[in-house]
């Protein structure tokens, strides 16, 4: 499958619209499987009680936890009063830490410490995540692309043997097609047939969004070192903001990574303005981008 000439993630391959810096924020992430259909709002239109849509909703304003909704090909048809796979992970640094299990009632959900999540203390559910696990967004009734692109490399990556699940909306349809891969939080786009992965683990650097507990430039930041290194994607960083202002410093952040081999870097990220349509039919609109304009080696 593909999508036309015109589509929103076709024309941002075509202008070269940077895709760093892009990946959703949040300090922890919550996935629920449902079977489906999803409304264009995944957890808005399920058919979640009313007190399960608003812990939900509330969830990522109030503690940083991001909710999206999961399914399987093999089990997209099923009941919705049966029992659902859960998982919860924190990303850090390090790599983060994640727990999955099975829900017998959605409505276990209203027994979760969100304000805990949000801190990185995760609830003991049935099994820790010891590996990556890809949700690749297919959520077309946001947007063409990806149902399109992401349910191609979806299938891509199921003939190569590995085990993805379909989530709902990610952001950025024009770059899919788009995955998160979970505990490390980290999301990728413009996967595609030649997309590399690493070994039972995740895509290469030069797909990476981003990490989704970094801020825009420090994002920007570490998948640039990630990149010029060829970092595995099990390798850590350590990024963070310098403090002392810059010259211009309305639009530029100098960021420091840290690597565990090769040394430390400082990351000169500045800020400008591109016009792009967020979605396929929707009007273009000035948004704010991150590049990594100078890179330097600290001694």
């Amino acid at each position: 499958m593909s999508t036309p000439a015109d589509s929103c993630s076709a024309v941002a391959r075509l202008t070269g619209e940077p895709m760093s810096g892009t990946a959703p924020r949040a300090r922890a992430w919550l996935v629920i499987e449902h079977p489906g259909p999803w409304g264009k709002d995944a957890i808005a239109d399920s058919r979640f009680p009313e007190d399960v849509r608003s812990v939900l909703s509330s969830a990522l304003e109030e503690h940083g936890v991001r909710s999206i909704l999961a399914r399987s090909d093999d089990r997209r048809h099923r009941d919705d009063s049966t029992l659902r796979h859960i998982w919860i992970a924190a990303p850090d640094p390090s790599g983060g830490s994640g727990t999955f299990g099975v829900l017998d009632d959605i409505r276990d959900i209203l027994e979760l410490d969100f304000p805990a999540i949000g801190r990185g203390i995760l609830p003991r559910l049935e099994q820790t995540m010891t590996s990556s696990q890809e949700f690749v967004c297919t959520h077309g009734k946001r947007d063409v692309c990806c149902a399109t692109e992401g349910r191609a490399h979806l299938q891509s990556r199921k003939a190569l043997g590995a085990e993805p699940w379909e989530c709902s909306h990610l952001g950025g349809h024009r770059y899919a097609a788009t995955s998160l891969f979970l505990p490390s939080g980290r999301v990728y786009g413009r996967l595609d047939r030649d997309a590399r992965y690493g070994r039972q683990g995740e895509p290469a650097a030069a797909y990476l969004r981003g990490a989704s507990y970094l801020s825009p430039p420090e994002q920007v930041a570490d998948a640039a070192i990630r990149t010029r290194l060829e970092l595995p994607w099990d390798v850590a960083t350590r990024v963070s903001p310098r403090v002392e202002p810059t010259d211009d410093s309305e639009n530029t952040v100098v960021v420091i990574v840290q690597t565990p081999a090769n040394g430390s870097f400082e990351v000169i990220c500045t800020s400008h303005t591109v016009t792009s349509a967020a979605s396929c039919g929707a009007e273009p609109k000035p948004r704010t981008v991150w590049t990594a304009r100078q890179v330097s080696t600290i001694a």
